[in-house]
């Protein structure tokens, strides 16, 4: 009888060593635990940030080309100008203030942008009233190294909002 009391005395030993080594592996596994899901959150955290800059480049760079559009347009015009095809020139200014306007409702652009591309649809607003109105008439646009330095200053306003949105993209 002696034997089973010794065994008993060994297995309820064992059984608290097991329980106490037991008890400190579930707590420090329950504090693994917690620091891995922390840290899954910030790595999250921090992909979401990386995926909304990129989406906002993404975004400048689609906007930067819409505007390079313009640019060309309003090159054309101005082009156009000095071949005297005013009525020409109507029509292509035309289709570049209507993409202007529309881009100038784009959501990611900022406030400076936005009162910039503004700016320059009132300019260009102005211009072609002048135009329009000379045709109109038939006569010859009053004088035509105004409209041309005009057009000139929103093209290179243009050009400058443009590089503003691609240093901020990159």
């Amino acid at each position: 009888m002696q034997t089973g009391g010794g065994f008993a005395a060994y297995v309820n030993g064992a059984a608290n060593w097991f329980t106490f080594w037991g008890f400190w592996v579930t707590i420090v596994g329950f504090v693994v635990t917690i620091w891995q899901v922390m840290k899954t959150k910030s790595t999250a955290e921090a992909v979401r940030v990386a995926v909304e800059d990129v989406r906002q480049d993404v975004s400048r760079e689609y906007l930067s080309g819409q505007l390079r559009d313009i640019l060309d347009d309003l090159g054309e015009v101005h082009a156009m100008h000095v071949a005297k095809v005013p009525h020409l020139a109507a029509k292509r200014h035309v289709a570049a203030k209507s993409k202007l306007i529309r881009l100038a409702q784009d959501p990611e652009l900022l406030a400076f942008e936005k009162a910039d591309l503004q700016a320059t649809i009132a300019h260009l607003t102005a211009i072609q009233r002048r135009v329009e109105s000379a045709m109109l008439e038939g006569e010859e646009i009053g004088d035509p190294t105004r409209v041309l330095g005009n057009l000139s200053r929103q093209i290179d306003r243009l050009t400058g909002i443009q590089a503003t949105m691609r240093n901020r993209s990159k």
